[in-house]
């Protein structure tokens, strides 16, 4: 019998929603508003893609200068005695062997028509078929 008494002791107490208010009717809502108004939630939005905005900036300038650091440079001008590439490599001129080039290569610069014969003479100069980048030849 007391668990009886018990049990509707339990189901007359009334139930507790804290999600739900009664508003009486005419009342303003505006006391309800919680958190941050419209305004400044805009302002946070908008620092947020400015944020945003400069990161992108800077990662596509930081690829940009990383890509110039690292092509190759162009080497000094012809007019003093160190070629980079020409087309009209001469006898007695230095050549700069540049990266991905071959002696078969540098032979057809030197002798466009007969690059065979510039090739063993530019082998005979460096004593091997081997260039390396960066590898000053006197054009023979």
């Amino acid at each position: 019998m007391v668990a009886l008494e018990a049990l509707s002791e339990v189901r007359e107490l009334p139930r507790r929603r804290d999600h739900l208010r009664l508003v009486p009717v005419g009342y303003s809502t505006s006391n309800f508003r919680i958190g941050p108004t419209i305004a400044v939630r805009r302002a946070q939005r908008l620092r947020v893609l400015q944020r945003r905005r400069r990161i992108a900036a800077s990662a596509i300038l930081g690829l940009v200068a990383t890509f110039l650091l690292l092509s190759p440079a162009p080497s000094a001008s012809a007019g003093s005695g160190i070629l980079s590439s020409s087309s009209a490599l001469s006898a007695g001129q230095t050549y700069v062997v540049q990266g991905g080039e071959t002696l078969s290569t540098i032979a057809r610069l030197v002798n466009p028509e007969h690059p065979s014969i510039a090739y063993s003479a530019l082998q005979r100069e460096i004593g091997s078929t081997v260039v390396i980048p960066g590898e000053h030849l006197l054009i023979p």
